[in-house]
């Protein structure tokens, strides 16, 4: 809840009083107003240099930059990543002064149902002792239950699972056999990835996009050279997004995704 004018104006004054110091500003308007709402220092710090800025303690109105990727940007941005491949959409958006969140909200903009072709994907490690923070573990009663929680092992294991979710499917589970590297990662996406989606309808392939997180081994250079050569698209800073050319996928793993099925 915001503070009223005259609160504000009331703190300004208090950190003048203080010399502007907000620490001690703040212990002060807690004593001289001890019936009010009382703002820490990090409150009145933005206070005085939003004062400072505009000579006003009134809130200042939230403003959003509209950014259209329009055709002469969408140009712009072509000829940037053929210039530089490996140039990042932060540079992007840096060199052409150009948003990096306008082209999501364009393909929303475009299609109100874009998100629902977008493949979320992300993956879960569980371990042997099930439990990863303890501080979420609680046992209520009236008398000491003397309850014992094993949570180390003399040997341990753990299981990394991969799934996604697209429009009313869930994909996988698929589960890792040991680390995930770049070459696991890899591995998966041309050997297995294919299968797991082999069942979607023709109407949400051609129309699907891939989402990862930007984890290490999704990231790694081999791992993005074959998104680069099969998955044209989009590629964002630490998170992966690209359209899949589901039609080539397939026909190359059609023998192998027919056997498997």
């Amino acid at each position: 809840m915001n503070y009223t004018v005259q609160q504000l104006t009331s703190m300004i004054y208090v950190i003048g009083s203080c010399e502007e110091n907000c620490f001690l500003a703040s212990r002060v308007y807690a004593q001289r107003f001890p019936e009010r709402r009382h703002p820490d220092s990090r409150s009145l710090e933005n206070l005085r240099e939003r004062f400072n800025r505009t000579g006003s303690v009134a809130y200042e109105k939230q403003t959003r930059t509209k950014t259209v990727l329009n055709e002469e940007n969408a140009l712009a941005i072509s000829l940037a990543i053929v210039e530089n491949p490996i140039i990042s959409v932060r540079d992007i958006s840096r060199d052409l002064g150009i948003k990096k969140s306008s082209w999501a909200q364009n393909q929303i903009a475009e299609n109100e149902d874009f998100l629902k072709f977008v493949l979320f994907t992300d993956e879960c490690t569980f371990h042997r002792n099930g439990f990863i923070n303890r501080h979420n573990y609680h046992y209520y009663d009236t008398q000491n239950p003397h309850v014992v929680e094993v949570n180390h092992y003399q040997h341990n294991w753990s299981l990394k699972v991969w799934g996604g979710i697209v429009h009313n499917f869930v994909i996988g589970p698929h589960i890792f056999e040991g680390r995930v590297t770049g070459q696991v990662f890899l591995n998966f996406l041309i050997n297995d990835f294919p299968r797991l989606i082999h069942h979607l309808p023709d109407y949400i392939k051609n129309q699907m996009w891939l989402q990862l997180d930007g984890a290490p081994p999704h990231f790694s250079a081999n791992v993005r050279q074959h998104l680069t050569e099969n998955f044209p698209g989009l590629i964002k800073e630490r998170t992966n997004t690209r359209r899949p050319r589901y039609f080539e996928i397939a026909q190359i793993n059609s023998s192998n995704t027919n056997e498997q099925t």
